[in-house]
């Protein structure tokens, strides 16, 4: 029923074939088009012609009476599709439908489908390491605690790649840092002993190895617990929850 320009209710899903992943994400580009986009709505001369949301895999865009079928097609055209797997496969297969959505306002025969398969290759990026590390330590005041064995602080890189030099930075609350290792680090803040605060570039090798010898002394001040925040520049940061006996 839709070559009668009636879109009101008609609603295009599009996710991965057999079963959504939620390394996939969805959008739609909006730039060259006829439409805008206001959140999660696309707008032509102030009127909704759909919305539309990207969740687990799936997106899901739902026209209203002020679609056309020029529109529409716009808007089918300008899907796009991003996976944010540190690993990916070399392509995927996506499903999508285009359902008119009629529920007796477009003739008779309910609602009716058109469905099809994409292929999209994929080209991966050398992404950055993420560091791994434990979720809590018990240390005791005025001794310094090393990370080593079930504690170790490391830098895990899941496609093997990644730049030539990296950005990490530790900080605490309250105690005090010391990387018992610096060979090729650059520090931007602290110089590796005491500091409250490290910040420094090295290659990946290297700044693995200066965690690899990361101690943390609590002070009185403390007071029983801290937070150790661990990050490398453009991933989210790690925290770690510390307890001073």
């Amino acid at each position: 029923e839709l070559d009668a320009g009636n879109y009101a209710g008609a609603t295009l899903t599009v996710a991965r074939s057999g079963t959504a992943s939620s390394d996939d994400s969805f959008g739609i580009d909006a730039t060259g088009a006829s439409f805008t986009i206001s959140g999660g709505t696309l707008v032509v001369s102030s009127q909704s012609i759909a919305s539309f949301s990207s969740s687990g895999g799936t997106l899901t865009v739902t026209f209203t009476s002020y679609a056309t079928p020029s529109l529409v097609d716009a808007v089918l055209q300008r899907v796009t599709y991003a996976n944010s797997d540190d690993a990916p496969p070399s392509s995927v297969n996506l499903a999508w439908s285009l359902s008119d959505g009629n529920s007796g306002g477009q003739g008779s025969g309910g609602a009716l489908s058109a469905t099809g398969t994409a292929t999209v290759s994929i080209t991966p990026l050398d992404g950055l390491p993420e560091p791994t590390a434990p979720a809590s330590i018990t240390a005791t005041e005025g001794a310094a605690y090393s990370f080593t064995g079930g504690t170790l602080i490391s830098l895990t890189d899941a496609d093997g790649g990644g730049p030539a030099t990296i950005k990490v930075t530790l900080s605490v609350g309250q105690g005090t840092l010391t990387l018992g290792t610096t060979t090729g680090l650059t520090f931007l803040t602290g110089d590796g002993t005491a500091d409250a605060s490290i910040s420094f570039t090295a290659s990946q090798t290297d700044a693995d190895t200066a965690l690899g010898s990361l101690s943390y002394t609590a002070t009185s001040s403390s007071a029983n617990s801290d937070t150790l925040s661990v990050s490398v520049a453009g991933r989210t940061p790690g925290a770690i929850s510390l307890s001073a006996l």
